[in-house]
């Protein structure tokens, strides 16, 4: 599970084991990433914030039977305003030097 912290920081929840009766804690999700210096096939991921609500799923978007990640976020827009933008990232899971990992596939603005 994917959340953030009152201090606005991301945080993964993860299973210790295949039961998941135990949860682990970790900072960020970088080790889970798959840039574009790895694979010219992933997007890099922005450091914009996760949008406020937000939402976040796992699913499986393109038949693989492989648990996606779908992101919503929100980018700053400075301006004669300051305003926010929302949008989502749709990351897919690979396997990447014999570690499951995501790769950022797409990513779009949500109309409002």
């Amino acid at each position: 599970m994917i959340i953030v912290d009152p201090l606005g920081k991301i945080k993964l929840y993860r299973g210790k084991d295949f039961i998941s009766e135990e949860f682990e804690i970790k900072d960020g999700l970088d080790e889970y990433i798959i840039t574009n210096d790895m694979d010219t096939s992933c997007m890099n991921p922005s450091n914009d914030v996760f949008s406020t609500p937000h939402s976040n799923s796992y699913v499986d978007l393109n038949g693989d039977c492989m648990p996606d990640i779908f992101v919503q976020k929100q980018k700053k827009i400075s301006g004669a305003f300051e305003r926010y933008v929302n949008y989502y990232e749709i990351y897919v899971q690979k396997l990447f030097n014999n570690k499951q990992m995501y790769c950022l596939q797409q990513t779009n603005s949500i109309l409002t």
